[in-house]
């Protein structure tokens, strides 16, 4: 029984992770946007680099070799003559970035493009950025339009996405700074669209994974209630598979068991290590079955129990061996035999 192989970046030759690319088109009513994408860029490239409160994926961490940001841009956009060029260029784009200045050249009908996008990429993020004044009638129809975008937002930003021309007119140091705060909430919003849908596509497949699988798995959420289990762990605890989420991982052990496990394996497989031992499960019926456990964590602090049984004695009366398991850089791996 192995667990699966959970690392979204696969290694390169060199056995370096391979980089992540990440491609945003950029859709805007301006004829030019100057060195406004080569900015963004340089921002995108910062929010993926920060060790900050965002709790990054961890092959994307600290390393900016380790990701590629192409900005695209699609200029002099407009809902009634570019939408069809738009869905097209978006085909293999990571984010949409809508520019929605409020003075300028008329802007795009925002509800129109983003159900246009749904329609054909129901799980593209996109990001509205407007620089209409709180209240406006405009800022309302952006917001009513993203709203129901499970993976849109809006972000409040003026000149991050003007021409130098444009941004730099009457600019002084304030206004700089305003527009680097307005760039940098703009890249990490991106980021954390990107990573939602990224870690949504892990989840489907790691859903799959189990589903198929012929061991007794459940995932447990960082809370500690189970997200999902196969009819194998259900069958494994006597419980009916329906009746499984939401209840906590605690209730399918001993209460030794749960201490150990809790000071043991968990500490254990938060360190990277996959964790394996036997313990005492709890049986609906109350009845204690011994149990060979596999522990791992996933990067947003949920754990992966992988069941089987495990007989009580050996031929000589002993009891079950550990069998040890490591993670994807190390050849050992953490055992221990809990109550």
């Amino acid at each position: 029984m192995t667990l699966p192989d959970l690392s979204p970046i696969a290694p390169g030759s060199d056995g370096r992770p391979t980089p992540a690319r990440i491609t945003v088109l950029v859709a805007t009513p301006r004829s030019s946007l100057g060195r406004a994408p080569d900015r963004l860029e340089a921002a995108l490239l910062d929010a993926y680099d920060d060790d900050g409160d965002f709790d990054p994926n961890p092959n994307l961490d600290a390393d900016p070799d380790r990701v590629e940001i192409d900005i695209r841009t699609v200029p002099s956009f407009s809902t009634s003559t570019a939408t069809a060029t738009l869905l097209e260029r978006l085909a293999d784009a990571d984010c949409l970035v809508l520019d929605r200045p409020a003075s300028g050249p008329p802007s795009a009908d925002v509800g129109a493009v983003l159900d246009a996008v749904r329609r054909r990429y129901p799980r593209l993020p996109a990001v509205v950025v407007s620089d209409a004044p709180a209240g406006s009638a405009d800022r309302r129809a952006v917001f009513d339009a993203v709203r129901t975008h499970r993976l849109a937002d809006v972000v409040r930003a003026d000149g991050v996405l003007a021409a130098d021309r444009e941004s730099d007119s009457g600019s002084d140091a304030g206004g700089d700074r305003d527009r680097d705060r307005d760039r940098e909430r703009l890249a990490r919003r991106i980021r954390t669209l990107v990573e939602r849908r990224r870690h949504a596509a892990l989840s489907t497949r790691l859903l799959a994974a189990i589903e198929l699988s012929r061991d007794a798995i459940a995932i447990a959420a960082p809370d500690g209630r189970l997200a999902a289990a196969n009819c194998w762990f259900a069958a494994q605890f006597g419980y009916d598979r329906a009746t499984l989420r939401g209840r906590s991982w605690r209730d399918f052990f001993a209460a030794d068991a749960v201490a150990h496990l809790e000071t043991t394996a968990i500490p254990t497989a938060a360190d990277g290590w996959r964790w394996t031992g036997t313990c005492t499960g709890r049986h609906r019926s109350g009845e204690s079955i011994p149990v060979r456990v596999r522990l791992a964590a996933l990067d947003d602090g949920s754990l992966v129990f992988a069941v089987e049984d495990v007989d009580t004695t050996d031929a000589d009366g002993g009891s079950a061996d550990d069998a040890a398991t490591g993670n994807a850089d190390d050849e050992d791996g953490a055992t221990d035999t809990a109550p």
